[in-house]
This record gives C-alpha cells, structure tokens and sequence, in this order.
C-alpha cells in the first residue's frame, strides 16, 4: 500500500475550520462531498463556533470527536496549522491536507519559518502532510474531495487520468480539457509547496495505483531531481504514460563557470533532455497537453510517423499537406499498387498520391469513401490518417469510417470544421477516432503525438545507479585544490587513468624545456599555457599555433607567458604546455557539467568555442552510453559535416561516441567529486583514425566549499 494512501484515499475525514456558508473555504469541501456522494457517516467537521452545520454534528475540538478520522483537513489560517497538526498526531490522525497560504512562499522570514516547524514536525511525528498553500485534491473514484474547489469541476465519471499539478488553477484547467476531451478522472492533485510532500512521491503512488492509466500534469520546479527520474522511469516501466507542461523554461541567467558547457546546459536543455529520455510527452500549454490525452485515450500507438490525408476537398488537403510538412510529419506518395487502385475509384480530376481527393463526387457515391479508406489502410503503408470531412458528409459516413479504424488499429483522426458537436462526432469518439474542430489543434496534436508513440519502443534510458571508484592520484599544486579547477595537464592526467585516450605532449617551464619537448613531439606543436588559474587559455593570448622551428618555439613560449601574464597577472603561470599540432579532423566539444536539479548531463557540440556562439548542442542527462551519444550527435545542425558533407571524408563517428561513453563512465565513477568536465575540442579524424582530446578542464567539487 502507498505511504500516501491516507492522503489519497481516506476512508474518512475531519474537516477542521469547518463552515456553513457553502462559498467559504471550509464549507466548499462539505457542499462538494454531500452533492457527489461521499458518505455522510464518514465525514467528521470540526469548529467551536458551531454545534451544527447541516445534518452534522460540529465539534469544537479534535479531542472531542468520536473516533480517529484518516485524514483531516485544515481550513484555518497559517497561525493555526502547527497547534492544530499537534492535536491531530495526538489524536491518532495520520495525514493532513493544508490550504493555507503564509509559509514560504511570501519570501519572509515568518512564512519561512513557519514552513520549517511545520517540516519539523512532520519528520518527528511521520505525518503526511499535503500543502501547504494547495486548493487539496480529488479522488473521483472514492467521491472524496478535500478542496475547495466548487463542485462544478468535479461532476464527471470516474476514470482513469490522474492530474498533478504545482498550480492549482493550472489543475483546474488541465481537470476541465480532459473531462471535455471526454477524458474520466481518477486523481486531481495540487501540491502546493510541497513542504512534506514533493511532486514525486505523488508520482510513486500513481505507479502503485490500479486506477490510474496515465498521468496528466503541470510542474514549474521539480524538487527533488533523482527521485523524479526514478518515479517517472517507473511509471513509463509499468506503461503509464506521463503528459506534462513545464512551466518557467526561459532562461533569466545563469551563474558564471569555468567551462563553455556550463555556460550552454541550461535549466530548459536540461529539464528537456531529462524528459526525452524518460519519454514523458511534453506540451507547451493545457490544449495542448490536453489534445495529447485525447489521442493517447484511444488506445492507438503507431510505431511510424506516417501520415495520409483524406479530404473531400482538394483545397483542404493542400491545407493540411502544408501544416503537416511544417509540423515535420511524414506525407509519404503512395505506393504506385496503392495508386492505380485507388484511381479506380476516384474521379481523375482528384488527386490519389496523398493526399487524397475524394471530389464532389462523394455526394452521388458515399461508398468511395468507404473503399479508398479501406485501400489505405489495407495497403500498411502508413501509421495515421487525417480525414478532412466536415457537416452531413461526415455524419454520412461516420459508421464506415469507425468500422474500418476499429478492424485495422490503425489511428484515424477526424476534422470537422463546422464547429458544432453532433450525434454522428459522439459516435466517432465512442468508436476511437478522436475529432478535431481545428485543423491546425489537430495536426500539432498529431506530430507530437506520433513522434513520441513511434520513439516509445527504441532502447529504454534509465537513470544510474551511483557507484564509485577509487579517484585518480591527484597531481599538481595545492592551488588546483583550492579553486577546484586542475591545470591542462593534471586533468588530462586524470582522464589518462582512466582510460581515455590523450595526445603527445609535455608540459615546460622554461623556453629550453619547450623546445626539447617540440624536439621530441615532433613539428607542427602547439604551444599553450600552463595555469590551473586559466580556464580559457584563448582569451589571454595563451596559445601559438602551428609552430614549426626551434626558433619558433623559444618566441612562443616566451609570447604566451607574458600575454598571460599580463591579462592574468593574479595567475600562477606554471609554464606551457607543448602539444602534438593535429593536423585535419572536425573539433567537437564534449562536457560535463552537474545540473543543480537532475545531477551530471552530458552536452556535445561541433565547431570548439563556436559551439556556443551558434548553440547548436545536444544534451542528455547521466548515464550516455555509445547508442544514446551517436542518437546526440544526429540532432546536431552540424552534424552533416560529420557524415562528409559534399564529398569530403566521413568522421570517425563511432570512435566519439565510443569516447562520449567512457566520459559518461568516468564522471559517473567520481561524480561526488567532480563537478565539471569538459574536452573542448575532441578532434574527430577520418572514420577509422579514432578522436584525439586536444584541451581538457576539471573543476573538483571543491570549488563548493
């Protein structure tokens, strides 16, 4: 049974702060259970103004109730909460719902504090405490509604959809597009601050809940990150499938780092990426999101992203044609089988390639359609079909067009512009195709929809494990320790102990040491400077490319010391670093940086510190393995340049994704101790030559403290 079981679903409850006045706070929930049938004997109120509030007995005090309720409600004010929780723990009561606001969410140092007792007491007493600052929330199957949400939301049958939300009119809002959608409910849960309860655990108790069959919901901030992607991981593992607005994505800032990745990986990349992997299917307002449940609520999940459209217009399949091209839906030509059977039947002014134009002629012969959709769907040459018939016509061939969908699986979606519901669109619905009065709700709705059903099957990302390995002997000076950044040199020796692949270099402190070093690199060398102080060795006039002499050398050395030395004059210059000059191959950026709410994520981009001038990165959440990093290098815009673009040599893509893995591994192994990595660039050498790290930076976890 859930730990949240007294919360959820309560066999009986105390109303504290109770009231006669059905519009106030404390008299909403009781007009709310009595209209919808939760059972009167099991409803307790409590308030020392009142012997009576309708049929019930009203008590003045916790203490004085007949027996222990499961749950109680408090309708008191924020002063009230704690003395009140006091005689409910004592009482035996094992679960509180708050509505009160005044705790930390006004930002001042009482609701602060107030919050901070009330956490308090819930750790000492193991009280489970939803809220505060929450309208409460609902059980429709149970007819249990400890909110103050008028009862006007709540007349519909129970279902299977359970709704959470960190807003509660964004609850209401996601509650009424469902119930429209004609979506049954099983849960609607507000939670508040979620000072005792966090998003996620209500999330663990819809994985253990028979009743729900998906979940629907609006979060601005997840709490606790691992335990969101344990929760949700779970429920895509037990087939829930999870909808969900992420409000606040746009960035405000960000603070500043030491690496490029740092300053890439934002809070929207990452909450994103984490989502993807978890295959949690996102919208960006409640029609959306709402549009998304209505689909998934039919029981079709194409495994393909292709769309045909059937229109009795050719105006309206050129219109849909265009959306769908737009939302990046697949409109494949049919095959020349399918077309020569399907020109049988259509007149030959109307169009068979797809989309396909049923013509006027379908007033005279409303068995073509009957036929052409059963050619389609027969012929498995794609996963979807949009079907543009609006008014009588639809009415016409409503029946046909659910008997065909319903033999076939296959999902239909029906557009019907003239607005107004109708029997035949109930009929429709009942039968499993969805109906749309817009077309542009229905394309969008389509894509996403078909994009993450056909992705539901591909390899399942799940969150790691932690583990550790002892950490690499820990070269260079204290002063590396201090800052938590490691010198050039001391990071790569790092990734060298681990097992990753470095270039030939040496590290120097005097002009003779770096000629001899080039001596035995061999010419081209780079020359960069040494400074665990110096992140960013560009931007001080750190680093001499193509040096091809001794004489070079000694002026190198000597141009890059006092260039940085002169930008950075607080730095500690521990000399140069003299390196193998890499000669071709593409520069790609691969960090790590760990993410304040989900943990360590991985970002990859092409072009070096161009990369984040043109953002063009992919990031995914720990652990990466070579599958999922060759799938991030694919998103990239650049990534063509990689496969040879315009004849030039293909990359060595697997190499980088084999060495993404292995990065992926190594922060893994030491993430309590690292806060960012980054290689930047790998040099990616024609396929079969491998990848080459030419600059490193490490930043320890002490740069915390």
């Amino acid at each position: 049974m859930s730990l949240l079981s007294a919360v959820l679903n309560p066999r009986s409850l105390v109303i504290v702060g109770a009231s006669p006045n059905p519009d106030r706070i404390g008299g909403i929930p009781i007009e709310t259970m009595r209209e919808l049938g939760f059972p009167a004997e099991q409803l307790l109120l409590v308030n020392p103004k009142y012997k009576e509030i309708g049929d019930h007995t009203c008590y003045p005090m916790i203490a004085s109730l007949p027996w222990v309720p499961d749950l109680a409600v408090l309708a008191v004010s924020a002063v009230e909460v704690l003395p009140i929780l006091e005689q409910a723990h004592e009482f035996g009561i094992r679960a509180a719902v708050i509505f009160a606001a005044g705790f930390a969410e006004e930002g001042i140092a009482g609701g602060i504090q107030r919050q901070r007792n009330l956490v308090e007491f819930a750790h000492r007493t193991g009280m489970k405490i939803s809220g505060p600052n929450c309208v409460g929330h609902a059980n429709f199957q149970d007819r249990c509604f400890p909110s103050f949400v008028k009862a006007t939301h709540y007349r519909r049958a129970a279902g299977s959809v359970s709704i959470i939300s960190q807003s509660g009119n964004m609850g209401i809002t996601l509650m009424r597009g469902c119930t429209e959608a004609g979506l049954g409910l099983r849960y609607v849960v507000s939670t508040g601050n979620e000072a005792c309860i966090e998003f996620s655990e209500y999330l663990e108790h819809f994985v253990e809940d028979d009743g729900t069959k998906v979940v629907v919901g609006y979060v601005e901030q997840v709490r606790n990150g691992p335990r969101f992607l344990a929760a949700a991981a779970a429920l895509r593992d037990v087939g829930k499938p999870f909808f969900l607005i992420k409000g606040g994505r746009s960035e405000k800032g960000r603070e500043a780092t030491a690496s490029h990745t740092a300053a890439m990986a934002g809070t929207a990349e990452v909450y994103a990426a984490a989502f993807d992997q978890l295959g949690i299917l996102t919208a960006d307002e409640p029609q959306r999101l709402t549009d998304l449940a209505h689909l998934w609520s039919k029981g079709r999940t194409p495994t393909g992203e292709r769309v045909a459209i059937v229109s009795l217009s050719g105006a309206g399949g050129v219109i849909l044609a265009d959306l769908c091209d737009g939302a990046g839906l697949t409109i494949p030509n049919l095959s020349e089988k399918t077309q020569l059977v399907l020109r049988g039947m259509v007149p030959s002014y109307g169009m068979v390639s797809n989309p396909v134009d049923l013509t006027g002629q379908i007033a005279n012969s409303p068995s073509l359609f009957r036929n052409v959709f059963g050619a389609i769907v027969e012929s498995g040459e794609i996963d979807a079909v949009l079907c543009y018939i609006t008014g009588p016509y639809l009415a016409l061939l409503a029946d046909d067009m659910v008997e065909i969908a319903r033999a076939s699986q296959l999902l239909t979606i029906s557009i019907d512009s003239t607005g107004a519901l109708a029997d035949h669109h109930f009929r429709l619905e009942a039968g499993g195709i969805p109906v749309f009065a817009d077309i542009s709700r229905a394309v969008a709705a389509t894509a996403t929809y078909l994009r993450w059903s056909s992705r539901r099957r591909s390899d399942v990302w799940r969150p790691a494990a932690p583990h550790q390995s002892p950490l690499p002997e820990r070269q260079g000076s204290s002063r590396a320790d201090e800052t938590g950044l490691l010198s050039e040199a001391v990071s790569k020796a790092w990734l060298a102990s681990a097992g990753l692949s470095t270039i030939a270099e040496r590290v120097a402190t005097t002009a003779e040491d770096a000629i001899a070093a080039a001596d035995e690199i061999g010419y081209p060398v780079v020359i960069k400077i040494h400074s665990a102080d110096i992140a960013h060795k560009t931007e001080v006039g750190g680093v001499r490319l193509n040096v091809r002499g001794r004489d070079e050398a000694r002026v190198a050395f000597e141009a890059v010391v006092s260039s940085a030395a002169a930008a950075r004059p607080e730095a500690r210059i521990e000399g140069v670093v003299v390196q193998q000059q890499i000669q071709g191959g593409h520069p790609v950026l691969v960090g790590i940086v760990r993410d304040p709410v989900f943990g360590p994520v991985l970002t990859v981009g092409y072009g070096g510190v161009l990369t984040e001038i043109y953002k063009d990165i992919s990031t995914r959440v720990l652990p990466v393995d070579a599958v999922l990093a060759n799938a991030m290098l694919r998103e990239l815009k650049s990534f063509p340049l990689l496969e040879g673009f315009r004849g030039a040599p293909s990359a060595d893509v697997p190499a980088l994704a084999t060495f993404i893995e292995r990065l992926s591994q190594f922060y893994a192994c030491f993430a309590d101790m690292l806060e960012e990595v980054e290689i930047n660039p790998v040099m990616v050498l024609d396929r079969g030559r491998g990848v080459v790290p030419v600059d490193a930076l490490i930043r320890t976890a002490a740069a915390k403290n």
